[in-house]
């Protein structure tokens, strides 16, 4: 059985529908859980962007089709199309979303404690969604902290090295209209 971590789920958008999938891979198997359900899936063959899966023992022919922001996928004869994105990047779009004013918008915080390893970007440089602003070391990994959407530094609040706890505040973005 494959353990799901949980740096390893991802936002997906699916008919219009908001799912969190969880990901766990071991060699050339996976297993995707998505509202509970659970697929193991076991990659046969792959020729370009056509795959040759073991679907919970079922043989399915699948093709996957790799756009700027999304994923297109055909299989059993329909097509689904859908939007994936890093978990914490789709956290912070939400807590930007929901956000009652613009200063809140602007401001990414810390997912998990741990330390500053790396500062990419630079006050006043524009950065793009997803684009890697951050590496935070927690329990002997790495983790990238991306930009949740397209933005300017407007202030990095934390330093290189420095020991950083959840939720605290490490950039703030400029205030822009789109």
């Amino acid at each position: 059985m494959l353990k799901v971590k949980e740096d390893n789920k991802y936002f997906v958008l699916v008919d219009k529908k908001e799912k969190v999938l969880s990901l766990a891979q071991k060699d050339s198997s996976f297993s995707i859980e998505i509202d509970q359900n659970r697929t193991d899936i076991q990659i046969l063959k792959k020729y370009n962007d056509r795959f040759l899966l073991n679907l919970n023992g079922v043989i399915t022919e699948v093709f996957i089709k790799k756009n700027t922001d999304s994923l297109k996928v055909t299989f059993n004869n329909k097509v689904v199309t859908s939007f994936v994105d890093d978990f914490f990047v789709y956290r912070q779009r939400k807590r930007v979303d929901s956000s009652s004013g613009d200063a809140f918008a602007n401001k990414l915080f810390s997912p998990m404690p741990g330390l500053i390893v790396d500062i990419l970007p630079s006050v006043g440089d524009y950065v793009k969604k997803g684009e890697h602003l951050l590496i935070l070391e927690a329990m002997k990994m790495e983790n990238i902290i991306k930009a949740p959407r397209d933005a300017k530094i407007k202030k990095i609040y934390t330093q290189k090295n420095q020991s950083v706890v959840k939720d605290q505040l490490l950039v703030e973005f400029e205030s822009f209209q789109e």
